[in-house]
């Protein structure tokens, strides 16, 4: 895991204006969003809401949490967000040498500062889309969509169908754990 030390973390805070809980100009909506599209993560899984439930916290847990990798994906995605809202705004940066501070912290993070890289690998996070199966599920929605009006419909309840059986096949994980998963299995279109 990556070992992002407290002096650090007060850089984040400050970069990212996370003093008082939010992210940049997120709300919940649009941090979803912008972790699904830009990273393919689900921020708002339980397991980075370890410290509080606010948009900060979630995102320092995550940071803590996952391999080096993709905290770095993950800081350049944000900082890329923060300059395009700055970019629009005509902001001017406030924070002192702040993309040389990140940049910095990014080398540190990848084992190219002065810590041992043997500290700086945890766990990936899951995906929450499975690429390839969407791909599939994208190819067999096209086929059905160049039948004929009236087959086109057979076809698309067939699809259904298939679909439908394979959720509830899932149905035999626990409670709390079905409706996750099931999200899952329908966004990866198994």
């Amino acid at each position: 895991m990556p070992k992002i030390k407290a002096l650090d973390m007060k850089f984040l805070d400050e970069v990212f204006q996370m003093e008082s809980g939010y992210v940049l100009d997120f709300s919940d909506r649009t941090m979803a969003s912008f972790f699904s599209d830009e990273l393919n993560v689900d921020i708002y899984d339980p397991k980075y809401a370890v410290n509080g439930t606010s948009k900060a916290k979630r995102l320092r847990c995550f940071l803590q949490m996952v391999d080096a990798q993709t905290a770095v994906r993950t800081l350049d995605a944000l900082w890329t967000y923060r300059a395009a809202i700055r970019t629009s705004s005509g902001k001017t940066e406030q924070v002192f040498n702040a993309h040389g501070r990140l940049l910095a912290l990014t080398d540190l993070l990848q084992g190219k500062g002065a810590q041992p890289t043997s500290a700086l690998f945890g766990q990936a996070p899951v995906p929450i889309y499975d690429q390839r199966a969407l791909q599939h599920l994208k190819g067999d929605l096209l086929r059905v969509s160049t039948l004929a009006p009236h087959e086109r419909g057979y076809a698309f309840e067939a699809f259904l169908s298939k679909r439908l059986q394979r959720l509830r096949s899932q149905g035999s994980r626990g409670v709390s754990q079905s409706g996750r998963a099931n999200r899952r299995e329908f966004r990866a279109g198994r």
